[in-house]
């Protein structure tokens, strides 16, 4: 957008907090400020585009303690979570499940979704690509969603056996009805971006270059 455009010209970013700096050193989950004219937007990226942004267990308590840092700064105004490369996330990734599965479902230093729940200002969930299982999960609890072209959708859950643990089986079918939530959960049935829109799950649609 034209505060990144601003960014790149030469305008100053404030600086990261030593909490942000460590969070970032890991490279899995990077936070930006950009100024805007009545405070500050936080950008919150998840970094493992090799891997599709799929989620292990460090990644989930970094991008716990980031958003945890924007609650802090009174001048953050809203939050953009976003993915880097092709995806925005792929959920849990499966090569490294047994830490994320075997972990205290109560630790609140990994509970993503909680730390989303409580943040003060509203968060843009800007969805391009895979948005899969526990990544659809971290998509629901953003107060707006966004989406490009070639987003989808996509709760596996059942197809591995497994229940929702961030209230997935309840927020979707408030946002979308009992019987497409439904089709999605059960089925298995991937929504692509234009049949988000029409669903109610995003706000708009936008090409994906942009």
């Amino acid at each position: 957008g034209s505060e990144r455009a601003q960014l790149r010209r030469g305008q100053t970013r404030p600086e990261a907090s030593a909490e942000e700096a460590n969070i970032m050193a890991s490279g899995c989950v990077l936070v930006e400020r950009l100024e805007v004219e009545r405070g500050v937007i936080g950008i919150v990226t998840l970094n493992r585009p090799s891997a599709r942004n799929a989620l292990t267990r460090n990644m989930l308590r970094d991008l716990t303690r980031a958003l945890a840092e924007l609650d802090k700064d009174d001048r953050v105004r809203c939050v953009v979570l976003r993915g880097e490369g092709r995806a925005f996330c792929a959920g849990i990734d499966l090569t490294a499940a047994s830490g994320v599965f075997t972990g205290d479902a109560d630790d609140k230093e990994y509970d993503a979704v909680g730390a989303l729940e409580r943040l003060r200002v509203p968060i843009v969930g800007a969805v391009h690509g895979a948005c899969v299982t526990a990544g659809f999960e971290i998509a629901l609890a953003c107060d707006v969603l966004v989406a490009s072209e070639d987003a989808f959708f996509h709760d596996t859950h059942c197809k591995w056996g497994i229940a929702p643990g961030w209230g997935l089986s309840q927020k979707l079918p408030r946002m979308v009805g009992p019987n497409r939530a439904r089709l999605a959960s059960l089925a298995c049935e991937r929504i692509p971006a234009r049949q988000a829109l029409d669903w109610g799950l995003t706000t708009s649609v936008h090409a994906t270059a942009e």
